[in-house]
């Protein structure tokens, strides 16, 4: 239950490799292998994630970077749930069910939360 809240707390505050990574983490803990390879994808996108919002590049090879990471974040979370939901449902149910409504209520800009927001050009 606390790392189910520790991810709930990251995904409030729209740190989406923090919660990626708490979410490897209950893949870890499933004890299954489709947890453990759900673990590496949320790790590699989470890896990705915060590289390319740290990184001098702001450019479209980072939006590329991060919409492969979400790709693949969004395999690796399935693949969690689905070993979620062979040992514990209920924390399994609330953790997926939680990180859901954050980002529904982070108006769907999950992908561009960590980037840097630029002013367009006038014209």
């Amino acid at each position: 239950p606390v790392l189910i809240v520790g991810v709930w707390h990251a995904a409030a505050l729209a740190r989406w490799p923090l919660a990626a990574a708490g979410a490897a983490l209950l893949g870890v803990v499933s004890l299954a292998a489709a947890g453990a390879t759900g673990a590496g994808w949320l790790l590699g996108s989470a890896l990705v994630l915060e590289l390319s919002s740290v990184a001098a590049l702001r450019d479209g090879r980072a939006r590329v970077a991060q919409a492969v990471a979400w790709v693949a974040g969004a395999w690796g979370g399935l693949l969690v749930v689905e070993a979620g939901l062979r040992g514990e449902v209920v924390y399994t149910v609330f953790g997926a069910l939680g990180i859901a409504l954050m980002v529904i209520a982070s108006g769907g800009q999950a992908m561009i939360a960590s980037a840097s927001s630029t002013p367009a050009p006038r014209a």
